[in-house]
């Protein structure tokens, strides 16, 4: 296997200045392969047209096409394109058939594949099961057909630990918060060091305001990845509703010091509206530079946005300046009395003299559900 970053750098030399470069089939495959982990179908969508340009007859490429009407949800399309082959009862092939007809809603015919396997006996049922129950998870909307499929396959291989994670999932979505936190925590037992399986528990605990428990499983994923930025997040989110605002706000800036997340604007727009004043002044500081830097909403109540808050040198932002800036030399000395930031050369803007480029109106309950409704932990 041929080093993914010396061809993504190849790649996007080549995508940069126009020079065409040659690439052969199993580099564009590692490339397809790439755009397909990080979900960016644009690039994949390119990529694979680039791909046939160069191999035109290469036979995986031209099944990625199929593979590409799949990601785009154009179900009809790529189920016409399988048949069209004459291969439609063979491996990949086959899965990618059975995951048409479940978006379509021809449970029917899946039915009868999977039965016709377990009838012969092949070595692909337990495959065939796990597959179409990721399909249906993903889907979202096919809760009952799911569930048929799930306890039928745990009772034929009841320690598959991909289905029992969509059952955990299931559970989950059902509200039945209890019963997935005992499957979730048998899903430890197998496999302890697995972050997701840690991520999973906490967001289970989180189901339940139960956030103390929600962080210790949280700490336990990021121990088994600390890179995992998302799971940060949700930690940070955990710590806001413990009222941990400190926590929560040192866990934003390591966050925001490794990555820009565009996902947590919401969030770290909810910690700011209710973070006690005066709190840590570094603290203050920062929420809000990233509010002023986001932009705050007409409206916005917060005891943070009442006082300085946002430090800058005197000359960076003129036109930003106006009638309530020239007073908070007073405000500052009163509620921060001991940090001595009184330096020559700098001022604080006060939030009126922000101006809202942003409408932040996302309620402390909806900002719960945004968290934690999302089924799948996206690495």
């Amino acid at each position: 296997m041929k080093d993914i970053e010396d061809i993504l750098q190849r790649y996007a030399q080549m995508d940069g200045s126009g020079t065409k470069i040659y690439f052969d089939a199993d580099e564009v495959a590692e490339l397809l392969d790439y755009f397909e982990r990080e979900n960016d179908l644009a690039r994949y969508e390119k990529a694979l047209t680039f791909g046939l340009r160069l191999h035109p007859e290469n036979p995986d490429l031209k099944f990625r096409t199929c593979k590409l009407l799949i990601f785009q949800e154009q179900y009809e399309d790529a189920l016409e394109w399988i048949m069209q082959t004459g291969r439609d009862g063979e491996g990949e092939l086959e899965l990618l058939k059975m995951e048409c007809l479940c978006a379509l809603d021809r449970f029917d015919e899946v039915r009868r594949i999977i039965e016709q396997k377990r009838t012969q006996q092949t070595e692909d049922v337990e495959e065939v099961y796990e597959y179409v129950a990721s399909v249906l998870g993903s889907l979202g909307d096919k809760q009952d057909e799911l569930e048929k499929l799930i306890h039928e396959g745990l009772a034929l291989f009841p320690d598959n630990q991909t289905l029992n994670e969509e059952y955990c999932y299931l559970l989950e979505m059902q509200g039945l918060t209890a019963k997935a936190l005992l499957i979730c925590n048998e899903l430890l037992d197998c496999d302890p060091y697995f972050a997701d399986y840690w991520y999973m528990a906490g967001r289970l605990h989180a189901e339940v305001d139960d956030y103390d428990k929600a962080v210790e499983s949280l700490n336990f994923a990021i121990t088994c990845d600390d890179s995992d930025l998302e799971i940060k997040i949700f930690r940070a989110f955990c710590f806001y509703k413990n009222d941990l605002f400190a926590k929560a706000v040192r866990e934003f800036r390591d966050i925001y010091a490794t990555e820009l997340q565009e996902d947590t604007d919401e969030l770290i727009h909810a910690i700011a509206s209710e973070y006690p004043v005066p709190g840590d002044f570094e603290d203050v500081c920062y929420l809000f530079e990233v509010l002023r830097n986001e932009g705050v909403a007409d409206g916005m109540t917060s005891p943070l946005l009442e006082y300085p808050a946002y430090q800058c040198d005197a000359d960076e932002t003129p036109a930003m300046t106006a009638r309530h800036s020239d007073n908070l030399a007073d405000s500052m000395k009163q509620h921060f009395p001991d940090e001595g930031r009184q330096r020559d050369g700098m001022r604080f803007l006060h939030t009126d003299d922000i101006y809202p480029v942003k409408n932040w109106s996302v309620s402390s309950k909806q900002l719960a559900t945004n968290y934690l409704t999302e089924k799948y932990h996206n690495n």
